[in-house]
């Protein structure tokens, strides 16, 4: 499907009364009220956009990088407001970045992980706890095996597990139904409200220390992204010529 995803899901949570107020708490500022759209156009948002929605009683929030800063106990400030909000609530955190092959998923509930796993389409990378009962059903339907990470492809050639569709499965822990083939959650409603600032852009740091680091980083790369792009043109040349 080649599909990308940055999303929250708070189980049995309602949405706020004050939506511009609730996402100023977690962390965002000069918040804004913007035009709704469907999960399918909100579910991977584009820069400096949170979409709210609702489906089975469970909270959505889409925004950029939401999903991908809370694994690998990467410390999202986002993650941690929200979880002072809803102290005993499941708070599961998706992600799909299609164009790096990238995957992952963390679900947690009173500060504790109860399961974590993500990686790239080919290198397995990180895993908690023990499988969830959607994995497993998954793992069954799909002939999985653990030790060598391939499922049973056709005519007995192994193949990768499928990541999208696991991260697809899990979805229906919430959902009801695998995300992919989820008619309603494609076609929920989602209220977009635009920011100015997140405490996840570059701009944020906890100390002015690591703010005058976080400038000189970006100063480098904005001032030799060049040498970068020789780099991987001098690359595919050479692959090229090897061929």
């Amino acid at each position: 499907m080649g599909w990308s995803l940055s999303m929250v899901v708070i189980q049995n949570a309602t949405q706020a009364q004050d939506e511009v107020r609730f996402i100023e708490d977690i962390g965002y500022s000069g918040v804004k009220l913007a035009e709704n759209s469907h999960f399918n156009a909100a579910c991977y948002p584009k820069t400096n956009s949170v979409y709210l929605g609702i489906l089975n009683g469970n909270l959505i929030i889409t925004a950029p990088d939401i999903a991908f800063e809370n694994l690998n106990d990467s410390g999202n400030p986002i993650l941690a407001a929200l979880e002072s909000k809803y102290p005993g609530n499941e708070i599961a955190s998706f992600h799909l970045q299609s164009s790096v092959n990238g995957y992952g998923f963390i679900i947690r509930k009173s500060g504790e992980t109860i399961r974590e796993r993500w990686g790239d389409f080919e290198i397995h990378m990180e895993e908690i706890g023990e499988p969830l009962k959607e994995e497993e059903e998954y793992y069954q339907k799909v002939k999985y095996d653990a030790d060598s990470g391939l499922i049973e492809g056709i005519d007995d050639e192994d193949e990768i597990l499928d990541f999208e569709e696991l991260v697809s499965e899990i979805g229906s822990r919430y959902f009801e139904k695998p995300m992919m083939e989820n008619d309603a959650l494609w076609d929920l409603e989602m209220k977009q409200y635009t920011y100015e600032s997140s405490p996840l852009d570059m701009s944020y740091y906890p100390n002015e220390d690591l703010k005058e680091e976080g400038k000189e980083e970006k100063s480098f790369i904005s001032r030799y992204w060049w040498v970068f792009v020789l780099a991987y043109v001098i690359v595919k040349v050479i692959v090229r010529s090897s061929r």
